[in-house]
């Protein structure tokens, strides 16, 4: 359980998640300007040295900085996400008895393609055609053992 079964090609995903960490750290970068500038023109409006339009300016572009760096945050998240969904994972213990497809093969998930089939090896169902006349035999066995 929980043993990767599948992969998919990996490129394309990790390049988006080196991309998406690349813009949250711009994102940052700017972020840190904005609140410095921001700090430093309101030292300067308290010393009436500088306009209060010129904060309010500065005010909004740090605040949208802020912006900026959640949406780049949540781009990293997803980036990451896709990175994870790439590798199908067992979700029992068991074997892997038929795979379906060949590496480098298409998959879609619309409609969905049929990967591998995992039989449980825990849990055994056992049926058995016994004629009625064993029936007492079967039974009388089963119960001494």
């Amino acid at each position: 359980e929980g043993d990767p079964r599948v992969t998919f090609d990996l490129r394309d995903v990790n390049l988006r998640l080196r991309q998406a960490r690349a813009a949250l750290e711009g994102a940052e970068i700017q972020r840190d300007a904005a609140v410095l500038d921001r700090d430093r023109t309101r030292a300067l409006v308290e010393a009436n040295a500088a306009a209060k339009a010129q904060f309010d300016a500065v005010e909004f572009r740090a605040r949208g900085a802020e912006v900026g760096v959640a949406s780049a945050e949540v781009a990293v998240d997803m980036s990451e996400k896709a990175v994870r969904d790439s590798i199908v994972r067992a979700p029992y213990d068991g074997v892997i008895v038929r795979r379906l497809v060949n590496e480098g093969d298409y998959a879609t998930t619309m409609p969905p393609t049929s990967l591998i089939v995992i039989e449980e090896t825990v849990v055994l169902d056992l049926r058995i055609l016994v004629p009625s006349s064993e029936m007492n035999r079967i039974r009388h066995e089963s119960a001494g053992h």
